[in-house]
Order: C-alpha cells, then sequence, then structure tokens
C-alpha cells in the first residue's frame, strides 16, 4: 500500500515533460511577403516553330510525303548559314481524316505533320530564314520566342531585385507592427521569361512572294517572383 505514492514524481515528471514538449512546438511569430524582380531589355536571339504539313489518302504516303518535304526544309536552313545544333524536331504526328455528314463519318485519308525549331542567333536574319523556309515546303510559322543569350545573367540580376523588395516589404510590415525581422525561415521563387511572338504566316504562292513585315521585337521582361519568411522579433 506504501508504494503508490512513489507514483507522483513519475506523474509529475510525466508532466513536465509534455509540457516542455508543448513548449517547443510553439511556432515563431512569422512575416510572409512577395517580393518582384524585373529586368528588361532587348532581344538577340529567335527561336523560331515552322510546321510541315502533308496529306494523302494513304498513312505511309502521307509519312513519306511530310517526311520528304521536312528534309528539304532542314537542308534548306543549313545551307542558309543555321548550325545542325540549332535545328530540331519538336513533334511528329500521323491522323486520319475524317469527312462527317448528318451524323456519319468516311474516313478521307491521312495528315502527317512536323514541327521543326529554329534558333537564330541575329533577329534580324527571321524575314530571310522564314521566307526561305516557307520557300522549301513549310506550311506555316507556328510561332516565334523571342529571347538573350544572357539569359542567366539576366535572372540573376532580377532575383536580387526580387529579394531587396521582398525585404523591403518585410522592413515596413513589421515595423507598422512595432516589431523587426530577424533570420529568414523559408524563401522559393518563381522565374518568368518572355512570352512568345505568334505571328500568322502560311506558305505563299509565286503570287504572294512579296517580302515579310520587319517584326516589332520591342523588349523582353525577365520576372523573378520570391517569397520570404522572417522570424518577427520584438
Amino acid at each position: 500500500m506504501r508504494a503508490a505514492p512513489a507514483l507522483l514524481p513519475a506523474a509529475l515528471l510525466a508532466a513536465a515533460l509534455a509540457g516542455l514538449s508543448f513548449a517547443e512546438t510553439v511556432e515563431p511569430r512569422m512575416v510572409e511577403v512577395l517580393g518582384e524582380g524585373l529586368v528588361q531589355t532587348t532581344p538577340n536571339e529567335v527561336t523560331l516553330l515552322l510546321s510541315v504539313v502533308r496529306e494523302d489518302p494513304k498513312p505511309s504516303s502521307a509519312r513519306e510525303l511530310m517526311a520528304s518535304a521536312a528534309a528539304e526544309v532542314i537542308s534548306t536552313l543549313k545551307k542558309a548559314g543555321i548550325p545542325a545544333r540549332n535545328i530540331q524536331t519538336a513533334a511528329v504526328s500521323l491522323q486520319a481524316q475524317y469527312k462527317y455528314d448528318r451524323g456519319n463519318s468516311a474516313l478521307t485519308g491521312y495528315r502527317a505533320s512536323t514541327t521543326i525549331t529554329v534558333k537564330l542567333l541575329k533577329v534580324d536574319a527571321y524575314d530571310e530564314i522564314v521566307l526561305k523556309a516557307l520557300a522549301a515546303g513549310a506550311n506555316e510559322l507556328a510561332g516565334a520566342t523571342f529571347s538573350h543569350s544572357r539569359r542567366k545573367e539576366l535572372e540573376k540580376e532580377a532575383r536580387k531585385k526580387a529579394v531587396e523588395d521582398a525585404s523591403e516589404k518585410a522592413k515596413l510590415l513589421a515595423q507598422e507592427a512595432g516589431a523587426r525581422i530577424g533570420r529568414v525561415h523559408r524563401i522559393s521563387e518563381e522565374i518568368s521569361g518572355p512570352r512568345p511572338y505568334a505571328p500568322e504566316l502560311r506558305a505563299m504562292g509565286a503570287a504572294e512572294a512579296s517580302p515579310l513585315p520587319s517584326i516589332a521585337q520591342g523588349e523582353i521582361v525577365v520576372k523573378v517572383t520570391v517569397r520570404v519568411s522572417w522570424e518577427l522579433l520584438d
């Protein structure tokens, strides 16, 4: 019967440990902000998306016609001085084509297509290369994306601006709350680059083979957004 009181110290120890564990899990006061950094520059590179499409009643013939036309386009691009490493087949497809009439469908043939990406290291070569590709057998310029050869350096500059922006916002918020920021608790980032320029240009006949209008390359914007959490101190 005298052994029962010995349980009291153990109970007190368990309660103390439980209180210590609870104290350790208390989250510190935090302030979380978004910082944004923008860097604008004139692009010095452009990547083209060229489509080659051929149709035929037979799937094998459609594929062969498309492959032959694509090979001619690629050969023309290389002859124009574009390095092979800057020319790449991005996608290939072969699809059945149907004619629909009053709920009924009839197979009419097959459509084979491929998309070729072409990176130009000089933006002013755009007009010449597009015209040559269309004349060689490409059906469509599906789009063009401007970029800059110093992309990594531009991202680094934008990242620095984003962190500075976040820090200024956090200090202001903390000051208004009667506190100050401490160490960084968590940080993450998101990078976005230039938007693609997508003109509607398709293969032209001899009567339409006039020079393309010059493109307005304008500026590209490299944007970095950071999400940063700081501890709040008294």
